[in-house]
């Protein structure tokens, strides 16, 4: 019985003790953000890009948010599909800095012109309504670009670079302009590369540019602490019923 129960030891401490150590960095599953009924328009695009179209996830890729407590910065990655074109797949890769902590935790004001409230004026708090952009935070630039994937060659060659444009990028409930849950919202602008040799068979033109939006939903992935202590309890149910043998 007692070497059972060593090595149970040797083996579940050190998982929980990495899991303990390792800093958590918020990360977020995103998905297009749809109107609630507080919102102006229906939304359900991830990006949409004026005078391309508008882009979403993609059901067999996921594409993740993730925010680094040491710099202080943020990263959007993944796969977005363009919409009616299942063909034309592009790897998303955006930066954001200049973070900006919410009013409420840090008692630093918003950038300026933040926030922008784009629900309905009945869902913030002081019509009486949920949201309190008291509590968003901000990343006041971003750039970053949309690479064609596709391995047919359908997007092959074709490479959107985007930039922030206007306001800071706002992350909170309600900050998508879309609905009441927690999410990101923000503009750029946008100017399309199309290498010589590309094989792209979309309808952008090489050198376009225009302005764009990005509103996602954000679903907080599971912390390294939350794991750490679902294997703390996991090793009191193994613990216990060695102990009972």
């Amino acid at each position: 019985m007692r070497h059972k129960i060593l090595k149970y030891l040797a083996i579940s401490l050190p998982i929980l003790m990495l899991s303990i150590g390792v800093q958590a960095n918020p990360i977020y599953l995103t998905d297009e953000a749809r109107n609630d009924g507080y919102g102006p328009n229906p939304g359900g695009y991830a990006i949409n890009l004026a005078g391309i179209g508008q882009f979403e996830n993609v059901d067999t890729a996921e594409l993740f948010f993730e925010e680094d407590l040491g710099s202080q910065s943020a990263s959007l990655t993944g796969t977005v599909m363009e919409r009616g074109n299942p063909d034309h797949l592009f790897q998303v890769n955006l930066t954001f800095t200049g973070f900006i902590g919410s009013l409420q935790t840090t008692g630093t004001p918003p950038p300026l012109g933040s926030p922008k409230k784009e629900l309905h004026h009945q869902a913030y708090v002081e019509a009486g309504g949920p949201i309190d952009p008291d509590g968003w935070h901000y990343y006041t630039d971003m750039v970053g670009s949309l690479t064609g994937i596709t391995e047919d060659n359908m997007s092959n060659g074709a490479t959107i670079s985007v930039l922030k444009q206007g306001k800071a990028f706002q992350i909170g409930f309600g900050a998508n302009g879309l609905n009441t849950s927690f999410g990101l919202s923000g503009r750029l602008t946008y100017e399309v590369a199309i290498a010589a040799d590309a094989t792209y068979s979309g309808d952008i033109i090489n050198n376009q540019t225009g302005f764009g939006v990005v509103r996602l939903d954000l679903q907080s992935v599971p912390e390294p602490l939350s794991l750490a202590l679902l294997a703390l309890g996991l090793f009191g149910i193994g613990a216990s019923r060695l102990l009972t043998r």
